[in-house]
């Protein structure tokens, strides 16, 4: 079973470590943590059971509209 939470700092360690067998040029923790200190960010993510991430998807929000910076 997953659950589908709001990112946070916790599961930072977690989602570098999916973003390195994802893809060739993996974001770093630094630039996440950067996405995740602005009010502009808005990001989910898939936990199991060990609470690890499994998935996630994020976005840059502006008025009434969002970018998708990354799905995994």
């Amino acid at each position: 079973m997953y659950r589908i939470v709001t990112l946070t700092e916790e599961y930072i360690e977690s989602l570098v470590e999916l973003e390195k067998l994802c893809f060739d040029e993996p974001w770093t923790k630094g630039m996440f943590m950067g996405d995740l200190s602005s009010e502009y960010t808005c990001y989910f993510a898939a936990i199991d059971n060990d609470n690890k991430v499994v998935g996630y998807a994020g976005m840059w929000v502006s008025v009434d509209e969002g970018q998708i910076t990354n799905v995994a």
